[in-house]
């Protein structure tokens, strides 16, 4: 059975899901390669920065609906969103469960 907090996050996704597009998690595997797993995902900042080495680096925020996904992507995994392949550097996710925000940077 759910728990209150499971359910609540439940509900808040199945509303948010149409704001939400499709994507692609590429999950890093132990003997090597990747394993691709749908996603539904939203775009929340992409934007052009000025890298370490003074050249222009592009950064992506994006935020991944986490139910159904059994467990969050971690900073091994790579995604595809807004047209392109992106290494994650960071994740923060939702102490409910309902999503996560990821910091990428492109391959």
């Amino acid at each position: 059975m759910a728990t209150l907090t499971e359910s609540l996050a439940a509900i808040l996704v199945g509303a948010a899901a149409p704001l939400f597009g499709d994507g692609m998690l590429h999950r890093a595997q132990a003997q090597g390669g990747f394993a691709d797993v749908p996603i539904r995902c939203r775009t929340e900042a992409l934007r052009q920065e000025t890298g370490e080495s003074g050249l222009p680096e592009h950064r992506l925020s994006l935020i991944v609906l986490l139910p159904g996904l059994g467990t969050g992507p971690t900073t091994e995994d790579e995604v595809t969103a807004a047209g392109r392949r992106w290494r994650i550097a960071a994740v923060e996710q939702d102490p409910a469960g309902s999503h996560a925000t990821l910091d990428a940077r492109p391959l």
